[in-house]
């Protein structure tokens, strides 16, 4: 019955993509845009409005794309209230919203789709034509927390198409010899990657979220999430906060804008090792099989993504085994910590 379902929803579904891919072109055209880089591709990012909100997402990815570089993809950006949107009808697809899953590519090719239910998104990504549509509820209803570091499933999508990998993980470098921070949330990630930066022992690209193609590490953001008590202030630079009259702003964890801090941030670097931190309350670490390794990257990673694609997992396994990984136990001491990773390294 499934089957039969997704064949009469096709026509429905495809129909339904393109009028909000007809809609979010038009209202974007007088808009503002913004360019941003991953790796050596240019995304263009088109808004339907200047506001806060639109202010909010461009800054999340203040990485300029190389000289030279041609626009790979096309992202329109539009508001459900406010921007005119006729909304097609998705009774077709609301199997999949109750459910909170991505919709099967066997109902939309050649198009990707998502209704964000929590955070009050829609994605839509046409694989055949690099363009992609999101659709926000108004500035009052939407989340604001989902703005710091947002749409992750999106740019996977967008990245797995010019064969890159959105990876839940941090990456930083000691020396000339990078790292890949994984595994699942709570961790110490995110402690040990910003960290390793604070305490001038290294450099740091990102700590939860990386774009990785074969062994090399990219970030995606420009932006990395404090814990809530942190000061006006790291290390010269001002910690920012969601406007307070936005929805869920007095939860939203404090940020910092890591472009133009090159003292200490990594735009890019080469992996020389994997490594998996757990807490532990005390320091040490272990080589681990290629095999694991590879079961524990590929589960851990792709965890936030439902999963990611085929095609992700084949390129995440074959980075576990090209690289040594290791498991680091890690004490109560960032310093002690930290020289664990640089034995790992050899540094």
């Amino acid at each position: 019955m499934v089957g039969l379902r997704q064949r009469r929803s096709s026509p429905i579904a495809r129909a339904f993509v393109q009028s909000l891919f007809d809609q979010a072109q038009s209202r974007c055209e007088q808009g503002p845009s913004r360019q941003l880089g991953i790796f050596d591709n240019k995304i263009a990012v088109h808004f339907s409005r200047a506001d806060e909100i639109s202010d909010l997402i461009a800054n999340a990815f203040n990485l300029s794309a190389p000289s030279g570089a041609q626009t790979t993809t096309n992202l329109y950006v539009v508001r459900l209230s406010g921007d005119g949107i006729a909304f097609p009808d998705f009774e077709w697809a609301r199997e999949w919203i109750e459910a909170c899953e991505p919709i099967p590519t066997a109902v939309t090719s050649p198009y990707r789709v998502f209704f964000d239910r929590n955070q009050g998104v829609i994605y839509c990504y046409d694989e055949f034509n690099h363009s992609a549509v999101i659709v926000l509820r108004s500035a009052q209803e939407i989340d604001s927390r989902s703005l710091i570091t947002p749409f992750r499933l999106l740019w996977s999508w967008i990245a797995s198409a010019q064969s890159v990998s959105i990876v839940h993980a941090g990456a930083i470098a000691l020396g000339e010899r990078g790292i890949l921070l994984a595994g699942p949330s709570g961790s110490g990630k995110s402690t040990l990657s910003f960290g390793v930066a604070t305490s001038s022992s290294g450099l740091f690209a990102a700590d939860d979220c990386v774009a990785v193609s074969t062994t090399r590490a990219h970030a995606v953001y420009s932006r990395v999430k404090l814990a809530s008590d942190t000061k006006t202030e790291i290390m010269g630079s001002t910690v920012h906060r969601v406007p307070d009259h936005l929805p869920e702003a007095h939860q939203a964890k404090p940020y910092l804008q890591i472009t133009g801090n090159e003292h200490w941030f990594l735009r890019g670097v080469e992996l020389a090792a994997i490594v998996f931190p757990v807490i532990a309350g005390q320091t040490g670490h272990y080589r681990l099989e290629a095999r694991q390794a590879q079961r524990m990257l590929t589960k851990d990673s792709q965890r936030e993504l439902f999963g990611g694609s085929p095609r992700d997992t084949i390129r995440l396994a074959k980075l576990a085994g090209a690289l040594p990984a290791y498991r680091l136990l890690l004490g109560d001491n960032l310093g002690t910590n930290i020289r664990a990773l640089e034995d790992i390294v050899g540094r």
